[in-house]
Order: C-alpha cells, then structure tokens, then sequence
C-alpha cells in the first residue's frame, strides 16, 4: 500500500511539472492580448487659406479625431505671400507652432482653421506629411427682389370720341437679375508665341520668360521645333501657380512650396527648353540636404510624381532641367529609404506616452484567464482522480 502511494505521488508530480509549461504559456497568451496598441505619430505641415487668402498670423489650427482635439498649432510666419503652419524653422522647440497628431491606421482625422472645418484625412501611413489646410467660405445666396405692381392707368372721361382718352400700354417691368458669384481667378501668366514662331512650329529667336516674384523662369533657344497636342505651332504657354489642390507625393516624399501647371499639356519641343524653379531653403524639411532637391513632374497616367535629372544651384537656390513636354512641375525631394523620412521640424518634441484605455468587457462576457484557469483546474483534477482510483 505504501508503495502504491508513493508511486501515485510520482505520477501526480509529473503531471503538475507537464501542466506546468501550459499554465506559463496560457498566463503569457492572456497578458499579450491585454496589451493596448499604441497609437503613432503623424507630423502635420504646409500651408493654410482661408478664402484663398492667407490667414493672420496666430490663427488657430487643430486637429480632431473622433470629435476630440488632438493637438492644435497656431499659424507662423508669411513666406512669399502664403501662410505656413506646423513649421519649427528657428528651432526654438515651440509646440504651438507644431501639430503633431497622435493616431492609429484607419482613423480620420478633421482639422479646423480659426473654428472653421476645412476637411478630414484618412490615416494610412505615419511620419511628416505636407498637406496645406483650404477653407472656403459659403456663398450665401442672394435674396430676390420684390417686384413692385405695376400701377392701374385710369381710363379717359366717358365721353364718346376718340380725342384724348386713349390709355397708353402698360410697361413691362424687368425681371431682376441674379448677382453673378465672383469666382476666385487662378495666378496665370501668359507665354506668347504667335510673334516667333512659323508656319512649321520653329521659334525663330531666343524667347526668355520670368515670373514677377522669380520663382520660374523659362528658356526657349531659337530653332526649337514647338508644337500643340495636334501637331501644329504652338502660339503661346499659360503657367498657373498651385500652392494648394495639386496631387499630393507618396508617403516619404514632398513638394517644396507651390507647383507649376504649365500649359497647354501635351505640348512637345525638340531640343527641350530649359525650366528652371527657386526654392525657399526655410520650407525645406530640416534633414533633407539641398543638393538631394530635384524637379519632378506629375504624371496624370500614372497617378504619381516622376523625378528628372536636375542641376541644384545651392547658391541660387535654383533647380534646373531640360523638359519637352508640358505637364505639372515642382521642386521634390523623395526619401531614399521609408524608414528615413524627414520631420519638418530640426527639433525633436518629446511626446508624452498615451494613456492605456482598458478594454471595456461586455456586460455578461466571460474572461478568458477565467476560461483557461477552469479548464486546468478541471484537467489536474481528474489526473489527481485517475491516479487515486487505480
């Protein structure tokens, strides 16, 4: 009998020292599944209008998800006649001139330019991103004008005959019309060529075009062959500024400043012309080196921007290339690897660490340490039994 019982005792040892690997494997099952994810960060800067104007100084920029502010900035400094914001240029660490946004993949996110909503955005990605905030105030609708009746002309006297009691035709009375709504005209410039160009598309001398702030410059040699989409002499070329509205880059990459929508788009020469683009070094993210700057173009069949080979004037701060096309065109810069992109700020802001939201249990749930712990407890309990009972 006392043999038997210490051989029972032997079994049940082992049995707890095999459950035992279980347990440590359900307790750290359980513990993984408790932990809250951690939401990342996104770096948010760009421009801001209000009306297709710049906002003053100090306007209060914020960002909401779920219908509570985030983080919020105030409107910085004006830079060529737009305002930025979410730029730390000076380095001075100030967070009210940074918007960093705490989020997690999926969620939207709604900005807000002096309490007016200028729209959302749909978190895909992490890092810096260049977006410039638009608001557009509503046209209000004008209200009609009452038209007056037209008063009754009495008749003449009673008396027969014609003479002097013929009553004049009523006068129509004009409609009012609809105030026309003033829409904002884009900053276009136009290009000329109708006075150097012949019959067979070839400009017959030299045509230089700058912009009045200097920002583009375009040079066209004599002999180059322009032609439209269709093949004939082009006459002229309109360059539209867009400092918002125009494709946003990848995640990594970024538009420094405005871009250029240079028409008419299919337009061809041989040789290229040369374009050239300023830069401000003041909108460049803080760890992107000059001279990694290029021009690119947006290609409207691909959907996406395409470097060109460029010559970066880190004096001049200029970028220049030979293009034979017309399209959109943007000083760029595209991060060599998606672990290394560029903040838009030289300073780093410690972020203080979000605070953990447990997971809400619903009423009549059952945990499911509790489940796991039952199932061991009843498993050692019918070993335990087994043993005794043989």
């Amino acid at each position: 009998m006392k043999n038997r019982l210490v051989m029972c005792n032997s079994m049940l040892a082992g049995a707890l020292v095999l459950l035992l690997p279980l347990v440590l494997i359900a307790s750290l099952a359980v513990s993984a599944a408790a932990q809250p994810m951690v939401p990342d960060e996104i770096f948010f800067f760009g421009n801001v209008y209000v009306d297709g104007q710049p906002p003053p100084e100090g306007t209060r920029i914020s960002a909401e998800i779920a219908g509570v502010e985030i983080d919020h900035c105030l409107a910085g400094n004006l830079v060529q006649g737009k305002r930025q914001y979410g730029y730390d240029i000076e380095g001075t660490g100030d967070d009210d001139r940074m918007l960093v946004v705490q989020c997690s993949e999926g969620d939207t996110i709604v900005f807000y330019v002096g309490g007016r909503q200028d729209g959302t955005h749909l978190v895909q990605g992490f890092g810096a991103i260049n977006l410039d905030l638009v608001v557009v105030s509503p046209t209000p609708t004008p209200e009609p004008t009452e038209t007056p009746e037209p008063t009754a002309t009495p008749s003449g006297g009673d008396g027969g005959g014609n003479g002097g009691g013929g009553v004049p035709p009523p006068t129509d009375t004009p409609e009012p019309s609809a105030t026309p709504t003033k829409t904002p005209t884009p900053v276009t410039s136009d290009i000329d060529l109708s006075g150097v160009i012949d019959g067979n598309g070839v400009v017959q001398q030299d045509v230089h075009y700058s912009a009045p702030d200097g920002m583009i410059t375009i040079d066209i040699s004599s002999g180059t062959v322009a032609q439209d989409e269709a093949g004939e002499p082009l006459q002229g070329m309109d360059v539209e500024l867009m400092c918002f509205g125009y494709p946003q880059p990848p995640a990594g990459a970024y538009v420094i400043g405005c871009a250029y929508n240079i028409e008419p788009e299919g337009a061809t020469f041989e040789p290229p012309i040369t374009l050239t683009l300023a830069y401000d070094p003041g909108l460049v993210p803080a760890n992107v080196t000059e001279v990694k700057l290029v021009i690119a173009y947006y290609d409207q069949a691909a959907g996406t921007w395409v470097e060109i080979d460029s010559a970066v004037d880190t004096m001049n701060k200029t970028i220049t290339v030979e293009v034979s096309h017309l399209t959109m065109f943007a000083v760029y810069y595209q991060s060599p690897s998606e672990t290394q992109t560029p903040g838009p700020t030289p300073v780093e802001t410690e972020t203080p660490a979000p605070t953990a939201t447990p997971t809400p249990v619903e009423e009549g749930g059952t945990n499911v340490g509790v489940i796991i712990g039952l199932v061991i407890a009843v498993v050692v309990v019918i070993i335990i039994a087994f043993l005794l009972l043989r």
